[in-house]
């Protein structure tokens, strides 16, 4: 026996004389869990915990083990800072990455922990950190759901993204000032209640920072931060938040979805606030903004449906799409003189707003997005009985206290109210001019009107329309999607074939009043013949008589029976007035 543990001395020298670079080796802690090491520096005498994860740059979660392997590594560890003579100075990336450790000791020796090495220890309640230790990497504890507090050693530099993400219950850390370096995400959806103390050399919290922390319901940002960055502190239920005057920047969604949050003030250092800086913040009803911003990001208060009014300072020169789309609280806003651009959904359901003043610097009015969708910027707009534009605007106007906005050169009507009067000589309702009005029951179309762009009653309340004679384009899902619509008269005695879905979604209650003599040329034509129930204007069905004296006709389209305009009310006879049979005796 003796001469047999002797030859296996003999053969095991060969091998440890020969080691090199890499190789591996394993023994056992005190506790009696064999962990495995690989020798960083052979000549230097250094090891690490771990394999060497070759494709770590790939993932953060790379792992040589098998689960099988790792199964077998759990309880409580003690890392040792000396394994079978060599120093232990690291943990390799993804070392116990989803173990059943409970509580683990590393040794002052370690001074650096590998990206992913304790995550998703779900069982994990307490780590013992290295006093020589310099960096944490990225995703070290990512999703240890049990850890609740831990303290960092006064020498640590840096501490990666992620590094503690996932960590729901952890509610207390010690940040050393030696840390200057913070990765993104690095306290994401953790337990903590109240913002941590950070080293005074830190000046930006970093993108995603405290993103999803659903506890954390007060915080009191540094003097010291200039910059707030990219979700910072997106989804947390802090009621208050004072920004301070150090301040420059706010990130991109920096505060969405912070539903508890009433007011906020911008001071006036900020001069760059992202898109969707405080979209969702549902509960927000006051802001005061920087003076030093010149622009409103897209969708910087979108669905902020408790925001009732807000002050945009004077040098704002441009406003992004949906800036304050789903604002329904919105009572009354300015466009600063300066901003030339009309955006995209701006004020898309913003029903609680009833005025809007369009200065005269607005050049032009886009209705459409980048994906090519089309929506007026006053869409579902209910609310909106005033629109008036600048008298100077050289582009657009409100002729005649019309309520809308009118395209001057081409006589197109752009955007519309559910108090729009559209005036004579309009010829064109623009692309989605009145859509999402569930308001609008009711509209007088001119006899100048020639054409009806693509959605320009989508979605609205409309129960009756008439459409002149001279109208010669009806576009796709113009008159679309009306729920409430009962009645069509069409005043046009030469039909032309309109869009297949123009009054889609439209026509299934709907009766189709057309001229005398006209209703096979109706039901031969592309769009119209659509309508199920096609009948000629011949003096019956069209609505009550009423009796009486005619009422004020100064801007009101009157018909006769065949479909005809007139000029005037006739002084005696039957007559059509808003698509209702009148008569004068």
């Amino acid at each position: 026996m003796k001469k047999l543990l002797f030859l296996s001395i003999l053969t095991l020298l060969p091998m440890l004389a020969s080691a090199v670079d890499g190789d591996t080796f394993t023994e056992k802690t005190v506790e009696g869990v064999l962990l495995k090491y690989t020798i960083i520096s052979e000549s230097e005498k250094t090891c690490m915990v771990g394999e060497k994860d070759i494709w770590s740059f790939l993932t953060a979660r790379a792992s040589k083990a098998s689960e099988d392997e790792k199964s077998q590594v759990s309880g409580d560890i003690t890392i040792p800072e000396e394994a079978n003579g060599y120093k232990v100075i690291r943990i390799e990336h993804s070392a116990f990455e989803r173990t059943a450790i409970t509580n683990v000791f590393i040794p002052n020796s370690v001074k650096t922990i590998g990206r992913s090495a304790f995550a998703e220890c779900v069982d994990l309640k307490s780590v013992r950190l290295p006093e020589q230790l310099t960096k944490i990497e990225p995703s070290t504890f990512g999703n240890c759901a049990n850890l609740t507090s831990i303290d960092i050693p006064e020498g640590v530099t840096s501490i990666g993204e992620n590094a503690f993400a996932g960590c729901i219950q952890l509610k207390e850390i010690t940040i050393p000032s030696s840390v200057t370096h913070f990765g993104e995400g690095v306290f994401w959806n953790t337990g903590f209640t109240s913002l941590p103390k950070l080293p005074e050399s830190i000046t930006t919290i970093v993108n995603s920072m405290f993103y999803g922390c659903s506890q954390l319901s007060s915080i009191e940002i540094p003097k010291n931060i200039t910059w707030i960055g990219d979700c910072a502190f997106g989804r947390c239920p802090m009621a208050e938040i004072e920004i301070p005057a150090s301040v420059t920047r706010i990130g991109v969604a920096a505060f969405a979805n912070c539903t508890n949050i009433t007011s906020i003030s911008i001071p006036d250092n900020v001069t760059d606030i992202g898109s969707n800086a405080f979209l969702g913040c549902t509960n927000l009803k006051t802001v005061k903004l920087s003076n030093n911003i010149t622009s409103l990001s897209r969708g910087i208060f979108s669905d902020c449906a408790s925001l009732e009014s807000i002050i945009i300072p004077s040098g704002v020169k441009s406003i992004g799409k949906s800036a304050f789309e789903g604002c329904s609280s919105l009572r009354s806003i300015n466009i600063p003189e300066g901003v030339e651009i009309i955006t995209p959904r701006l004020f898309f359901n913003c029903s609680s707003l009833t005025q809007l003043i369009i200065p005269k610097s607005i050049i032009s009015i886009k209705n459409e997005d980048e994906n090519g969708n089309q929506w007026t910027f006053v869409f579902g707009c209910n609310s909106l009985s005033s629109i008036i534009v600048d008298e100077d605007n050289p582009v657009f106007d409100s002729r005649d206290k019309c309520n809308a906005i009118i395209e001057t050169a081409s006589n197109t009507l752009i955007a519309g109210c559910p108090a729009t009067k559209i005036p004579e000589g309009i010829t064109s309702i623009g692309s989605y001019a009145f859509s999402g009005l569930e308001n609008l029951t009711t509209i007088t179309l001119p006899h100048s009107l020639k054409r009806i762009e693509g959605g320009a009653f989508n979605g609205s309340g409309l129960q009756e329309i008439d459409i002149p004679e001279n109208v010669t384009f009806i576009g796709s899902y113009s008159i679309c999607n009306c729920k409430q619509l009962e009645k069509v008269r069409s005043f046009i005695i030469e039909p032309d074939e309109i869009s297949e879905n123009a009054f889609y979604g439209s026509t299934s209650n709907v009766t189709l009043y057309v001229p005398q003599g006209t209703a096979a040329k109706y039901k031969a034509k592309k769009g119209w013949k659509n309508f199920t129930d096609i009948r000629e204007m011949d003096g019956t069905g069209i609505g009550d008589v009423q009796i009486g004296n005619a009422d004020s006709t100064s801007s009101i389209v009157i018909y006769d029976l065949q479909g005809r305009r007139l000029n005037a009310t006739p002084q005696k006879g039957i007559y059509i007035q808003n698509g209702k049979k009148k008569l004068v005796k």
